[in-house]
């Protein structure tokens, strides 16, 4: 539920400072190119017992889009949804030793809800990004938008393919 999603929004947010403290001397890349994902997705109008989420981005530079899939269901196993958030953002990515392939990237961006006209008041709108790529190939994504009255979010585990 919305307190699972702002814990791990939490977490996010607690391990990106721990993690950029020695990250100020070098200037790397972003770890470019496809990268499929797996997590949770919560919005404050949808109060389900088990939510889920699948995503494939592609980032090149200072730009990731993608699309996310979605699936949500209501206590007991009734209210079943299934939808889409199709999306681009612009990412800032924090400077780190020279060393590291990896990073703390934070952004922002809009989205398109897709397939569900329940889920939210206004199907598109923006949302804020934070990201820790604590790996060559696998990092942590947080998106938390703004569409219409309702707050909804993802916290995705992402796989990175060279």
């Amino acid at each position: 539920m919305l307190n699972r999603l702002t814990i791990l929004c939490g977490f996010l947010f607690v391990a990106t400072l721990i993690a950029s403290t020695p990250a100020w001397a070098g200037e790397l890349d972003f770890l470019d190119g496809i990268a499929i994902g797996a997590g949770m997705n919560q919005g404050t109008d949808n109060d389900a017992d088990e939510t889920w989420a699948l995503s494939a981005k592609m980032r090149e530079g200072h730009w990731e889009y993608g699309v996310d899939i979605c699936r949500s269901e209501g206590f007991g196993g009734v209210a079943v949804d299934r939808f889409g958030f199709v999306w681009a953002s612009w990412i800032e990515d924090f400077q780190r030793p020279e060393w590291q392939d990896y990073g703390i990237y934070v952004g922002g961006g809009a989205g398109v809800f897709v397939l569900q006209d329940e889920l939210v008041d206004w199907p598109a709108g923006p949302f804020a990004t934070i990201g820790w790529d604590f790996s060559p190939q696998a990092g942590l994504e947080g998106k938390v938008g703004y569409f219409g009255e309702n707050y909804w979010g993802t916290a995705l585990l992402y796989w990175y393919f060279e």
